[in-house]
């Protein structure tokens, strides 16, 4: 019965995931109208902002290269959370409604941030991943509305718009990616958007330093 009901629900969500990935490719190759501008740049990563149309919250992308192949990236970090509050320290847990192959439906929950600026939040989203011959592995994710993920006390319900990774080959540099990384997210509430900007680009670039400690 749960595989049915996973089924159907890949069935129902797996146009808006389709564009959701159109859009996120337009995003990671810059081939859209956006304008982007630099947020940051370290050794590990560089980071840049833009404001996407008819939404008022600043997307963000983060590049950099990692000392791991594609398929570990994907199965150790992105798909595995056990360790996920060590790259992101405002994570607080994951309740998976549904789950087939490479489609899943669930709830993700954030803790506070910035000494309680941003209060807790929580998204129910869905994903997928696939991958692209000769470019790497697109993962991706979005916000839906499903009557099987109410929010969670205590929580202001946030909305993530199209967002996820592609995770590059680097055809002359084996054992190496290259990770393309955007984060399009409303927290809602009043939260001034200069206070996303403070949080966002830093935990972008932890993803960067502190990955390839938890794959050494």
């Amino acid at each position: 019965m749960a595989g049915n009901e996973a089924q159907e629900a890949l069935a129902k969500y797996n146009s808006p995931l389709g564009e959701a990935l159109v859009k996120l490719k337009g995003l990671v190759r810059e081939s859209g109208p956006e304008s982007w501008s630099d947020v940051s740049s370290t050794d590990a990563a560089k980071v840049k902002r833009t404001y996407v149309k008819g939404h008022s919250a600043p997307c963000f992308k983060a590049v950099g290269v990692l000392p791991a192949c594609p398929h570990d990236i994907l199965n150790k970090i992105l798909l595995d959370n056990a360790r996920r509050t060590e790259w992101n320290p405002s994570y607080g847990g994951t309740t998976v409604v549904l789950h087939t192959g490479t489609f899943k439906l669930y709830v993700e929950r954030q803790n506070g941030a910035l000494g309680g600026r941003i209060s807790a939040r929580d998204f129910a989203e869905v994903q997928t991943w696939v991958e692209e011959e000769g470019v790497g592995i697109w993962f991706c994710y979005i916000s839906v509305e499903d009557p099987r993920c109410p929010p969670c006390p205590s929580f202001t319900r946030g909305t993530i718009y199209p967002s996820g990774f592609l995770l590059e080959t680097i055809p002359d540099k084996p054992g190496h990616t290259r990770v393309h990384y955007v984060v399009h997210s409303e927290l809602a509430g009043s939260i001034p958007y200069f206070v996303v900007s403070m949080a966002i680009p830093p935990e972008m670039q932890r993803f960067y330093t502190k990955v390839p400690e938890l794959l050494s």
